[in-house]
């Protein structure tokens, strides 16, 4: 079965929609999502960019999951243009996290193979530019 063709992928704290179609993305995480001490509570946005192929579902189901447990389940619906990217756009959850773990978005469509979007670790560590 096809998977689900990612662009860009983009882990944050909050997504505010522009104009003309433009998004800002606040506190970026570069790599492992780093938090001083667990448990923790923590905001995070989503910035998915799909590339649509031939075939590919209008509808996704998309699920976030932290650790083995689905926190949400959403159903997204796409009028894909050809050449054109689909942008998915979570734009904050509150998580609370009690241990070490990872964080994922993954998507699901008829005639397309579960596919992580978003897979980040979640990790207690010294945070760069805190002391």
């Amino acid at each position: 079965m096809k998977r689900i063709r990612v662009g860009n992928a983009v882990v944050c704290e909050f997504i505010v929609q522009g104009s003309t179609g433009k998004h800002t993305l606040v506190n970026v995480f570069g790599g492992d999502i780093l938090v001083k001490e667990l448990p923790a509570r923590i905001s995070l946005a989503f910035y998915i960019e799909i590339v649509p192929d031939a075939g590919m579902p209008k509808d996704l189901k998309l699920d976030l999951i932290l650790g083995t447990k689905t926190l949400a389940t959403a159903d997204a619906e796409f009028q894909y243009e050809p050449g054109k990217i689909g942008v998915i756009v979570l734009p904050q959850a509150q998580i609370t996290v009690e241990e070490e773990t990872r964080i994922r978005v993954v998507a699901s469509g008829t005639g397309r193979a579960r596919t992580a979007l978003v897979d980040k670790s979640i990790c207690k560590g010294d945070i760069p530019g805190l002391s």
